[in-house]
């Protein structure tokens, strides 16, 4: 029987008691028997690479690291990764590497800047033996499991949905070994040796796949980007986002770490309106209730001016409300104010009243043009909505802490008062 379990994290120190990502993590890798693939934005499991030595906070990261080594060398599975090149920060693609060197996976580099001139492999997932699989926002890394708000979903025992999985990383694994393929070409045909099988999907936004989650008919597709990497059949998550965004009638929750309407890592940089649009028709026509939650990390100048743009509709419709909130996880220890950044909401997902997107990406427009990612979507119709209920208070919860700070507040203390308090942040591309 399918098996879905919310795999949400939260940082170190918080007082907020839930099933952990790394159990997820554990659980899904000692099912492993054949095979398991791995898509990767980074893999840094291990804290010697940024702490140089090892760390109590790093241990769940380390026990990760040696449930993949033990399944490749000893329990004999194939571990396939697609990892994203060239790395961003010191030890991104540590541990992939050092896999790889002790004979544990095959691995392989997408190096998408030499298609688009900007972009990254930003998937985060793992297929075991075309039955189980994890999707979400967390990355390979000792970071996402104990210092950063991440949220995933742990589907057991569903091979419909971890096959269709599997085609969107062979679409990666046979790509990452063709550094002379045009992207134009749409028919995606690949020979080389140890090249992974790519058909067409028919599970998506018109003829989702019914499952039963605790007793409740949900329909269910994978969506992704970019759509010249998706095949026949494939929603773009995208159109899987501003088609939910429309649908709303009640409310819109939205967690995200980055909401920018702009292109922002290929110069010249755009204006790119699309989900900000759908937005703002959502709370005037439909009056809709919108809440965000989002970080103020990057380009912060830029996060907060559409932001206060967003909220400045409030009111406009005798309905709608938008009210935002910028969610930063303070430094309290030693440690922590050593890796300050690191401590963030990391989160990418959506819900409204009868539809749940949990996805990859943060939302700019680089994240479904020129970059890697997917979300599951999941949708319930009937009186009882389980699986939106449990995402929904979810939101609500991190909605209500005490680190989700008033839009207004936020760029009065942080911005104009320019306050180095642990409420802020410090600006970084």
């Amino acid at each position: 029987m399918m098996r879905c379990v919310v795999a949400k994290q939260v940082q170190e120190n918080s007082t907020e008691k839930r099933a952990k990502l790394p159990v997820a993590w554990n659980m899904l890798l000692a099912l492993a028997e054949n095979e398991i693939n791995i898509a990767a934005y980074k893999t840094s499991l291990r804290g010697k690479h940024i702490l140089n030595k090892p760390d109590l906070s790093t241990e769940m990261g380390e026990k990760i690291f040696d449930q993949l080594l033990k399944a490749g060398t000893e329990r004999h599975v194939r571990v396939r990764m697609v990892e994203n090149y060239p790395p961003k920060d010191r030890g991104d693609n540590a541990d992939g590497l050092s896999l790889a060197s002790k004979g544990a996976l095959h691995r392989r580099s997408l190096h998408l800047k030499k298609y688009y001139g900007s972009g990254t492999m930003h998937s985060k997932f793992f297929v075991v033996d075309d039955r189980h699989f994890y999707l979400g926002s967390a990355n390979l890394d000792w970071r996402s499991l104990n210092q950063k708000m991440e949220l995933g979903v742990l589907v057991l025992n569903c091979p419909c949905l971890a096959k269709d999985l599997k085609h969107i990383f062979a679409s990666y694994w046979n790509l990452a070994s063709q550094p002379h393929l045009s992207l134009n070409n749409k028919s995606m045909c690949f020979s080389k040796r140890d090249d992974m099988l790519i058909s067409e999907t028919d599970i998506n936004h018109k003829t989702p796949l019914t499952v039963q989650y605790k007793g409740v008919d949900t329909d269910v597709y994978i969506a992704a980007s970019p759509t010249s990497l998706n095949t026949v059949g494939r929603t773009w998550d995208l159109e899987a986002i501003v088609s939910a965004i429309s649908s709303a009638k009640r409310f819109i929750y939205i967690h995200v770490m980055d909401f920018i309407p702009m292109v922002l890592y290929k110069k010249p940089r755009n204006y790119w309106p699309v989900i900000d649009t759908a937005l703002r028709k959502a709370v005037i026509e439909s009056g809709v209730e919108l809440k965000i939650l989002v970080a103020a990390l990057h380009f912060v100048k830029e996060n907060l001016a559409f932001l206060k743009s967003l909220q400045a509709i409030n009111g406009c419709s005798t309905k709608g409300s938008v009210e935002i909130k910028i969610f930063n996880v303070p430094a309290i220890t030693a440690f922590q104010r050593q890796i300050a950044r690191d401590r963030r909401t990391h989160n990418k997902f959506m819900v409204t009243e009868n539809t749940v997107i949990i996805g990859t990406s943060n939302w700019s427009g680089d994240y479904f043009t020129t970059t890697t990612g997917l979300a599951l979507v999941s949708h319930q119709n009937g009186l009882n909505r389980p699986f939106v209920d449990s995402i929904r208070e979810i939101f609500l919860r991190d909605w209500k802490c005490s680190y989700a700070h008033a839009l207004s507040t936020y760029i009065q203390h942080c911005l104009e008062n320019n306050n180095n308090s642990n409420m802020c942040e410090n600006s970084k591309t």
